[in-house]
Order: C-alpha cells, then structure tokens, then sequence
C-alpha cells in the first residue's frame, strides 16, 4: 500500500517529466540553439561517395550536385506531364532526323526510315563560372596556379587558402567535355553503357581513350593527365561560335533500334555587359575577401566548376 507522502512525491515527479516534455522532444537529435532557426534537416539513405556527375548514380549525391552544377536543361515540375525546359541553354533543340544516308528527312517522317536525330543546342551567353583559383590569372594573363610546387602548396590546406580566383564564361566546349568523361578509363561512369547506345561514336571512343590512356601512363597509375581535347568524338561536336554553320551530315554508325544520336552542341558568341563587369569583378579580391554567387554581378546564379 503507498503511503499518502509517497503518492504526492511520484505525482510531483510525473509532472515534472510531462512539463519537460512538453517544450522539447528528450531524443531531439539537433542542438537546441538551432531550435527557432529555418533549417530543414533530411536523411541519407548513405553516405555520399562522388560529386562528380560522370561518376555519380545516387539521388543523395544529386541533392548536393544539383547546386553546383548547371545542366542545358532542367524540368518544368509544374506541368503535367514533365516537360524539358531550357536551363543554360537558349532553347529546348528541335532533332532534325537524317537516314542511313545522312539525308535530312521532314519532321513527320515514319519511325521506321529515321536512323540518326541531331540535336542543335545552343548555349545562353553571359553564364559565369563560380569564382574559383583554377580561373585565376596573372598579369599577364596565365594561369596562375597551374604548376605549383610541393613547397608552394605547403601552406595550403584548403580553396580558401588560395588568395586570388578568377572566372571565365561558360561555352559549349565544356559540355562537349564533360560528355567525353563519360568513356574515361578511369572514371568507371555507371551510365556509360546506356549512353554508348545513344551517342554516335561513344563505344568506339572508349576503346579510344583506354590506349591513348595507356600510351600516356606507361604504367604509372598515379599523375596521369588525358587530354581529350585531343580525341574527337564523332556524336558530339562544337561547332563554329558564329553559330552560322549548317548540320553536319557525315554521321558515325547505328540503327534505328539503337536511336543513335548526334549531338551538335554550339554557343552564342555574343557577351552581355553585365557578363562583362562579372568577369571583371570576379578577379578582384579587395582585402582577401572571395566574391560569392550573389555578390557577382547583379546576383546572377552562376554554375559552379563543372570541369575536372
């Protein structure tokens, strides 16, 4: 039997618990300094292993990589059905169909005739890079870290430690770039064996670039640079920056089962003033102080590096 002091005292201590309760969660995992905050914490599902687009295939990985990176396109998630829309490109391309021949066939074309689509996208002017070391230059406008020595990098230990960065524009030749890394030995990209059977010339570009790569590295696995400037990929292109030039029609193999893809990528050549005065503020770091995104410019969202 529980004595009347007894009874008052764990109703006292009950009470007291409840209260506590009642302000805050007893297993709130956050600190609790950050409580009135706007913060939206989520969870991974794993730990995120690459930020690099090439090597990347997790959606938690994406989450970090869609911020940094800027795609031509992007969805238009209010309408139903998903639609493309333009991101850092002017427009979303219009394929112009070509057959075995390479011979332009009219848009309303039967499926069975078309063996090639080209995709024309061009890319909007005045689109900066993030400000970044890699971009910076000298006086006499080198790059001005491109060759550090060991004792020059003793002291640096992170991207801030660098006191100069720089920018430049983005140009078609970047996605051009990017799409090459796909075929990279080294990079083992986990989509590359379903865009091999959509880009003209991507599975024969990866037997390419595995002895080009081997050639270069003479057996050394470490400080190996591929320079695939250097190897051209017949399904993806440049093309002229007047952007004046007409559809290419030599064509690399493929079939219809395949809907093997050319993809000619070009760019605007004209530069915005604004775009102008954001290369040229991008360079000055008064008082050590890096520009950030929003302080570029008139607060342009610009991509970060897309390059690596």
């Amino acid at each position: 039997m529980i004595r009347p002091r007894t009874y008052r005292i764990l109703l006292s201590i009950v009470a007291a618990v409840f209260s506590l309760s009642a302000h805050a969660a007893w297993n709130n995992p956050y600190p609790s300094a950050d409580r009135d905050r706007n913060i939206l914490y989520a969870a991974f599902r794993e730990r995120p292993k690459h930020l690099d687009p090439a090597r990347s295939y997790s959606s938690n990985e994406y989450e970090f990589i869609a911020q940094v990176y800027e795609p031509p396109f992007q969805y238009h998630y209010l309408k139903r059905p998903y639609a493309l829309a333009p991101l850092t490109a002017v427009a979303v391309p219009k394929p112009v169909y070509l057959d075995r021949q390479g011979r332009r066939l009219p848009q309303d074309a039967p499926a069975q005739t078309i063996s090639y689509s080209v995709y024309e996208i061009r890319i909007r002017p005045g689109v900066y890079y993030q400000p970044h070391p890699a971009f910076a230059r000298d006086d006499k406008g080198d790059l001005r870290y491109q060759a550090l020595t060991e004792r020059e990098l003793g002291g640096v230990y992170a991207i801030s430690d660098f006191s100069k960065a720089g920018t430049r524009e983005l140009v078609a030749a970047d996605y051009v770039y990017q799409i090459k890394r796909l075929a990279h030995p080294k990079l083992h990209s986990p989509i590359l064996s379903v865009m091999q059977d959509y880009i003209v010339g991507l599975k024969d570009y990866v037997a390419t670039l595995k002895r080009a790569h081997a050639e270069v590295a003479q057996g050394r696995e470490e400080g190996v640079y591929l320079d695939l400037t250097r190897y051209p990929l017949a399904g993806v292109e440049a093309v002229d920056l007047w952007g004046d030039r007409a559809l290419p029609v030599e064509v690399g193999g493929g079939d219809r089962e395949a809907a093997a893809q050319q993809v000619v990528v070009e760019r605007l050549v004209k530069v915005s003033s604004e775009g102008q005065e954001l290369a040229r503020r991008a360079g000055d770091l008064r008082g050590g102080r890096k520009l950030r995104g929003a302080e570029c410019g008139d607060g342009r969202k610009v991509p970060g590096l897309a390059m690596a």
